[in-house]
């Protein structure tokens, strides 16, 4: 007569592949949480510019975007919008990009360094009317 429960062996395997995809998906969490973040934030500052840009064109004013240590801040006219670095990205130094009412800005590439990962995002001006700016990320 058999009977119908599973054995020893099968519920030791059972319970340490268990084990293991807990352990992969603690591992791997906090890291794509924090990519999240990161690029999350890159798609609020390209939110953000497009939204300065137009306003300075719409109102004739220069739009200024000063890339601090600990923050990005955007000025068109008196209007300020501040938007802080998530805790995984590094900014070395300060740096400002000025883009007229017609769109013109001068070349200028701004870094951001992940802690997290081998890569940094490069948020890369073009000298054009309109502008043009994209961001890639970088593995190194």
């Amino acid at each position: 007569m058999k009977s119908r429960g599973f054995t020893l062996l099968e519920t030791t395997i059972v319970l340490a592949l268990a084990f293991l995809f807990l352990l992969l998906s603690f591992y791997f969490a906090p890291r794509s949480s924090a990519q999240f973040k990161e690029e999350q934030f890159m798609q609020n500052l390209t939110s953000k510019l497009d939204k300065a840009a137009m306003q300075g064109k719409e109102h004739h004013q220069i739009v200024r975007a000063f890339f601090g240590k600990e923050d990005v801040q955007i000025l068109v006219g008196r209007n300020t919008e501040k938007l802080d670095y998530p805790a995984t990205l590094i900014k070395y130094g300060a740096e400002s990009v000025y883009i007229s009412p017609s769109g013109v800005t001068r070349p200028t590439t701004i870094p951001l360094v992940s802690k997290k990962g081998h890569y940094s995002y490069n948020l890369i001006f073009e000298l054009s009317f309109g502008g043009v700016y994209r961001v890639t990320k970088q593995q190194w």
